[in-house]
């Protein structure tokens, strides 16, 4: 594996001064080893999907339901990968007897499944002494890292043109993800494009978060930057309300002052992980907004 490397330099202010009392240094991150963690299966929680189990089941709620563990569950999504294209080539109805099964169940991830060891490497600005520490991470504090970067960058790229008056900003809460919604995130986006667009507005960008509260309730939260939008008076205009489009009940609120403090707290919340979903997604490009000069 290569190695990785991050480096952060904090300068004092008054070099003078500052460098008597206040450290600076250069820290430097390289991967050392990386291990699976022993109880990453026991700490697998399993909930129903409830969409996938009406729509299989036209008998539901009233059928015995299949039980299995998560980690039963995994196994069988791994074996079911490889033998599907040759399974179809033998019965083209085999897929059918695996497939609507797995689709019944989302998997929780309550742990870590790796932990990694960094040699942490600390430069002393002053006095060029050289430290080396063990660092401890995991997948989840990565994936975190990473989630935080990308609202930096989206939130960095807005507020200017937020505060300008260039660009409207509006947080969207999405409920009952498993129980009652009937799209994925990604066509719920495009619909909210689409729905947008048709009222003579446009979606410059967004970025979400996958939340899993500690009571294995699943939800998003979402923010969209769009053209100035005008609106008049304090209720929110029909086409902000998102029910239709998500199945469940949702939640639509603009943003009043500074857009990272509606998102840090969500972006950094539960630690809890659905198996085989994003935790975060961001559009890829993260357009300007189109200002209208007055004549």
């Amino acid at each position: 594996m290569n190695d990785k490397f991050s480096i952060s330099v904090e300068a004092p202010n008054e070099p003078n001064k500052e460098l008597l009392t206040r450290k600076s240094e250069i820290v430097l991150y390289t991967w050392n080893s990386s291990i699976k963690n022993d109880e990453y299966y026991s700490n697998l929680e399993t909930i129903p999907y409830k969409p996938a189990v009406r729509l299989n089941d036209i008998n539901y709620p009233n059928r015995v339901k299949y039980e299995a563990d998560a980690q039963s569950i995994i196994l069988q999504k791994k074996s079911s990968r490889k033998s599907t294209f040759e399974s179809c080539l033998i019965n083209n109805k085999s897929e059918e007897k695996i497939q609507p099964l797995l689709r019944e169940f989302l998997i929780i991830e309550k742990a870590p499944k790796y932990y990694t060891t960094l040699d942490k490497i600390c430069i002393d600005a002053a006095t060029l002494e050289i430290t080396r520490h063990d660092y401890l991470t995991d997948s989840f504090k990565q994936a975190n890292n990473r989630k935080i970067k990308a609202l930096d960058r989206f939130c960095s790229f807005y507020q200017p043109h937020y505060k300008k008056r260039n660009v409207s900003l509006f947080f969207v809460t999405l409920t009952s993800y498993g129980n009652h919604a009937q799209n994925t995130i990604k066509q719920f986006i495009d619909s909210v494009k689409f729905r947008l667009k048709y009222n003579d507005s446009k979606v410059l960008g967004y970025i979400w978060t996958l939340e899993v509260s500690e009571h294995n309730h699943a939800h998003y939260h979402l923010c969209f930057a769009t053209d100035r939008l005008n609106l008049q008076g304090a209720k929110l205009p029909d086409y902000l309300k998102f029910e239709s489009l998500w199945g469940a009940r949702t939640e639509t609120t603009f943003v009043k002052k500074n857009v990272r403090h509606y998102l840090a707290k969500y972006f950094a919340k539960h630690n809890y992980r659905l198996f085989e979903h994003r935790s975060y997604g961001t559009s890829q490009i993260l357009n300007l907004p189109t200002l209208k000069h007055k004549q």
